[in-house]
């Protein structure tokens, strides 16, 4: 994964125990397995700090993918994420039309 460590997730996970109540222990939470839960919360209610580390540990790209796919996020926070992380532009080979 990216930059940060795994370690570095699951202090978020703890600092927003709210977010998920329905697991009482949060070590059930696996961060790759559980990915799309983990963005999809702290994504949908987090702050500045739980989105840089969202961003910095999964990326960019598919934190993004999983937000503007998500029916669990609000449209307005779709909309948020979708005009300020902006999808990147795709690469000079994908543009490429051999006649």
């Amino acid at each position: 994964m990216g930059e940060i460590g795994r370690e570095r997730i699951e202090e978020l996970l703890r600092e927003n125990r709210h977010l998920f109540p329905e697991y009482g222990d949060l070590s059930r939470i696996d961060p790759e397995r559980h990915r799309n839960l983990i963005m999809e919360r702290l994504g949908g209610a987090g702050g500045t700090k739980e989105i840089r580390v969202l961003v910095e540990y999964y990326g960019r790209d598919e934190f993004l993918e999983v937000i503007l796919r998500s029916r669990r996020v609000s449209e307005r926070t779709r909309r948020f994420f979708k005009l300020v992380l902006r999808p990147s532009p795709p690469a000079a080979t994908d543009q490429l039309v051999i006649l």
